[in-house]
Parts: C-alpha cells; structure tokens; sequence
C-alpha cells in the first residue's frame, strides 16, 4: 500500500487490492523513484485488514521514507440472523433446484424447508438450522465448503 503526500500531508491512499488511486506505479521502479514523487510506502498496524473489525479515523505519521497509519477500531456487528428472503438467496439457484428435488424423496428435509420458509427470523446457530444444514451437507447438495460459507457468521458493513 502506498500514499501519495504533498507538504506532509497524505492526499490518498492506494493499495493495489482496492486502487483507490490511479498514479501509474509501473513506470516508477524502485522507492526512490516513488518517493520523488510523493508516493511512501504504508506501513500498517496491527488492525490493517482485519475481517472482524471497522478501522476509523485513520492517523498519519509521515517519515522520511514511510508512513505509518493507526486507526480507532470497532468491532464489527456480529450477523448470525437472516430474514427467510436473506438466507433463501444465499444459495445459489443449482442448491435450491437439488433441496427442492431432494425434498420430494424426504420428509426431513420437506420440514426443514417449510421451517425456513415460515419462520420470521433464521438463525444459523440455532439447532434446527444446523441439523438441517447437515442434511443438506450429507446429502450431497452443499460441499463441506459450500456449508461452512453458508453458515459462518458474517459482519457487514457498519452504517455510519
């Protein structure tokens, strides 16, 4: 990750993941090159990337050859509920083609999409859910990936 700095203060930012600018690096070989133009490395603390965590306010500390950026970090909310439309479309249409299918030959599983379908909330830490996820997993229709993607907990954006 690089930023681009002008009178000790950082305009942007870049990382070559996200380019959140455009100043053509290919051209610039070696760090000496960069830092003609503005442009140090970000040297990253501890919380740099963190999936869990939200990192606001970002601090700069501009050094000869770097920058070093700190950030005030929250804690993401946690997500383990779904509206029954939430989960429903986390599956791809193939998953809901083969549970629907599967379905016809079992009860169990007939109950388990009823379940989700009248529910107001899913919860994949509940018991049902997971039972009848491992159904789903045993029968073949979800992966052991596809079922720990499924049932991870997720931590979306917070809304500021």
């Amino acid at each position: 990750m690089y930023a681009l700095v002008k009178d000790n203060t950082v305009l942007a930012r870049e990382s070559r993941r996200t380019n959140m600018f455009h100043i053509p690096l290919a051209g610039y070989r070696t760090d000496e090159e960069l830092k003609e133009i503005g442009i140090l490395p970000v040297l990253c603390d501890q919380y740099c990337n963190m999936a869990t965590h939200e990192m606001v306010n970002p601090v700069y500390n501009i050094g000869e050859d770097s920058v070093s950026v700190t950030y005030t970090v929250q804690s993401l909310k946690k997500q383990t509920r779904f509206t029954p439309r939430e989960f429903r479309q986390r599956f791809s249409m193939d998953e809901k083609v083969a549970i629907y299918e599967l379905a016809r030959e079992s009860v169990l599983v007939q109950i388990f999409v009823d379940d989700m379908n009248t529910a107001d909330i899913i919860d994949i830490e509940y018991s049902e859910t997971i039972e009848g996820m491992t159904v789903l997993n045993s029968a073949g229709i979800l992966t052991d990936e596809r079922y720990d993607e499924l049932m991870a907990t997720h931590y979306p954006p917070v809304e500021q």
